[in-house]
């Protein structure tokens, strides 16, 4: 199989290609600079050209000082291919194309992301690298916003009732106040975390700007508020493309718990999808094994699993080359 590797492609050519080959908002490279600088973009070409089974956006990230070392650059796929994982394709040929073209390149490690992405536990060559696993949840919008109700939970029903009788207001964020919003929320989402064994860091608010300029400002995706008068107390997160859009973060203070402010949003959410033209709309993942009911994620699993999407597992892989 034919594979190349483009510094960068006109939007134009890109996108009609991600929309043929049933590709997601993760495909599109901007939403993900927010961790790689533009200029260590590769977009990835799988077939002939005009007849490309697959294709996705990776990024060459240096070894810096630790070159010193004998390191090697490194290559990130934040998820799969577009393409890769969809029924009949060349999955085997796909990837193993892109091991060979890394070990061509001389990287020190390929990585590929879960995120809306593959299951690769059966290939091969790939089966003893995957280094976690991850249950996602995708809604499937083409049912009437009725049908969709009925196929939840009866406790999220109940709760989102809960959610408009607190008359909570919903808003779009307005620049980058929205996303400074969010971050303080994932804050306290993070010491609740902890508090249960299973923390997590917030990225710096430099993080943050780099995501409102060439995520959220570029129009990729919105952030909606929940507001009780005055105060906001959630915030959610979603990128869209397409007839695809996933949530990305979320979070909300103590009141908003109290007031079911994230039912709230996702039936918001939900509403805006399906007036976009949204057909599938990812609600994010948990790992794995919290559908354990000790596992600390297990209450988050079950908020997820309650809006009566399709669980699908996702692996993440790691290759170490020699």
């Amino acid at each position: 199989m034919e594979m190349r590797a483009l510094p960068e492609l006109p939007t134009p050519a890109w996108q009609p290609l991600l929309v043929r080959l049933g590709g997601s908002p993760l495909h599109l490279p901007d939403v993900h600079y927010g961790d790689y600088r533009p200029g260590a973009l590769r977009l990835l070409f799988f077939g002939a050209p005009g007849e490309e089974c697959a294709a996705g956006p990776a990024f060459l990230v240096s070894p810096g000082w630790r070159r010193l070392l004998g390191r090697r650059p490194e290559i990130h796929l934040p998820t799969p291919p577009a393409g890769a994982a969809r029924p009949g394709a060349a999955r085997e040929e796909i990837y193993a194309t892109l091991l060979e073209y890394c070990r061509r390149q001389g990287f020190q490690r390929l990585r590929i992301g879960a995120s809306w992405g593959d299951c690769l536990e059966d290939l091969e060559t790939l089966r003893s690298s995957i280094s976690a696993r991850t249950r996602e949840f995708v809604i499937d919008l083409e049912p009437e916003h009725g049908a969709l109700t009925a196929a939840m939970h009866k406790t999220h029903r109940k709760n989102i009732r809960r959610a408009q009788q607190r008359s909570l207001v919903v808003s779009d964020a307005d620049g980058p106040a929205g996303l400074e919003a969010l971050r303080g929320f994932q804050g306290l989402a993070a010491e609740r975390a902890a508090s249960r064994g299973a923390g997590f860091s917030v990225r710096d608010r430099e993080y943050f700007r780099r995501v409102e300029r060439y995520v959220y400002g570029a129009g990729h995706g919105e952030v909606l508020l929940a507001h009780a008068g005055d105060e906001c107390v959630a915030a959610l997160a979603y990128l869209h493309f397409g007839t695809r859009a996933i949530t990305v973060r979320s979070g909300c203070n103590r009141k908003g718990y109290e007031l079911y402010a994230m039912y709230c949003l996702h039936a918001e959410l939900l509403g805006r999808a399906q007036e976009r033209g949204v057909r599938e709309l990812n609600i994010g993942g948990v790992p794995a094994a919290a559908t354990a009911e000790d596992h600390p994620q297990h209450g988050l699993y079950e908020f997820k699993k309650g809006f009566g999407g399709r669980e699908y597992l996702r692996t993440a892989a790691v290759v170490e080359f020699d």
